[in-house]
């Protein structure tokens, strides 16, 4: 199952669309989920906070796939929910006056194609996933450091490839073993990232009851890893704000938040 949402075009062009979008996505069901999401602007491209908040209560409803409109100011889409959803500027050439419902329609078949190969060779299954690590905490190796941008790919199936090739690199270097215990996760710098099951200390969203996504998976509330040293010593690990702890072990979540 693929959810998705249409976001980033102004009200004036959506209602042009919306009936033949609506009757589209109909035909996608059960396999893919499509909502759109126009801007409250009737006539203007541009992305205010009030979209970006209409874009995240439809991604806290699981619509994770995030297929934009080319405005200038789409990046901060990207850049608001990078790592926990996908956000893709669709292949179109963002002229409004233009615009029909052909051209979107190939657009967003477009999306829909790589998003699906993308699930199938790239988005997390279970919680036993590299790309559920935190970036801020989780230190890898010099030839896989920036794994998790490596799998944020789009549009060319070559790309693919490559990021598969990386989480199978991260795979082989960093997943730990030994008799009698559970496998854990060993960084560069020896730290052992353990899935902890009891998943205490939820956030107040996830008692509230909001889910939360990392690469399009969703994370249990209260997942976390309980983080030591291979070695029993204290060590430094950095948050989500670039803030270094010092500790000798920790519960670090998929989005760098530490808690001693």
């Amino acid at each position: 199952m693929i959810s998705a949402q249409f976001a980033g075009l102004p009200l004036n062009a959506y209602r042009k669309l919306e009936r033949e979008f609506h009757s589209w996505a109909e035909t996608l069901m059960p396999a893919i989920r499509f909502r759109a999401c126009p801007l409250l602007s009737e006539h203007t491209p541009r992305i205010s906070p009030g979209d970006l908040k209409n874009i995240e209560n439809n991604t806290a409803g699981g619509y994770v796939h995030i297929a934009v409109f080319p405005s200038r100011d789409w990046e901060q889409v990207r850049d608001r929910f990078r790592f926990d959803c996908r956000v893709a500027r669709l292949d179109l050439p963002g002229d409004l006056y233009g615009i029909n419902w052909e051209t979107v329609k190939g657009a967003l078949a477009r999306f829909l194609d790589f998003e699906t190969r993308w699930c199938d060779a790239i988005r997390p299954r279970d919680l036993n996933h590299p790309l559920l690590l935190p970036p801020p905490s989780f230190e890898p190796a010099t030839e896989v450091r920036d794994y998790w941008r490596t799998c944020e790919v789009y549009q060319k199936n070559e790309r693919l490839t490559a990021a598969n090739n990386a989480l199978q690199k991260v795979f082989s270097l960093h997943r730990k073993a030994a008799e009698g215990s559970a496998k854990w996760w060993q960084d560069a710098r020896e730290r052992c990232f353990r899935v902890d099951p009891a998943r205490h200390g939820r956030t107040p969203a996830e008692r509230a009851g909001a889910d939360r996504f990392r690469f399009c998976f969703k994370v249990p509330g209260g997942f976390h890893y309980d983080v030591d040293h291979h070695r029993g010593q204290a060590f430094l690990l950095y948050d989500a704000s670039g803030t270094a702890h010092k500790v000798r072990r920790a519960n670090v979540d998929p989005w760098g938040s530490i808690r001693k």
